[in-house]
Order: structure tokens, then sequence, then C-alpha cells
């Protein structure tokens, strides 16, 4: 089950050629690696695919989309929840 998330056909030269993914959340740019939102099946030789890691999530009857992230954004931050503030803090994790 692949929960809508969106295939093209792809070569390993496009994947490569994919720049960082930044997401503006609360006035702060965070920058994802390609491999964060983004997968490249090389096992298959012919018709290879890549495969947007984040999941379409459409609630309003506007023509805004909005994306579920999840994982492929927490992975690559520090997450600090302050429950009693309603806050969320993010760090990004350093290799």
């Amino acid at each position: 089950m692949d929960l809508d998330m969106y295939v093209c056909n792809c070569d390993q030269k496009q994947f490569n050629n994919l720049k960082p993914l930044q997401l503006n959340v609360g006035g702060k740019l965070f920058t994802l690696p390609k491999e964060a939102w983004m997968s490249f099946d090389e096992e298959r030789k012919e018709n290879q695919k890549c495969k947007i890691l984040m999941h379409p999530y459409d609630i309003s009857m506007t023509a805004t989309y909005k994306w579920v992230v999840g994982i492929q954004f927490l992975q690559n931050f520090y997450s600090i929840f302050d429950i009693e503030n309603k806050r969320v803090g993010l760090v990004e994790a350093i290799e």
C-alpha cells in the first residue's frame, strides 16, 4: 500500500540531479536532502521509478493542498515537545 504517494518514471541521472527540498515552518526554512523526500528504485533496469515519500492530504474545500511529511521530515531533526506551552522545537541533526 503506497498511501496515494506519487510515482514517476525517472533514471539515476534525474534522481541525482534533484535538489534538497526546503520547507518553511513557522517562518524558518528547514532543508531536507533528496533521499528524505524522494526514493529511487535502482533495482529495476527498465521502467525505473522515483516516489515522493510525502503523502498529499487535503481536508479543506480550497485548492490549497497540504502534505504529511511525517518521519521523512522528523528523522532529519531533533524535536522537542513542550506540551505545557503547546510548542514544538526543531533543531537540525548534524552527523
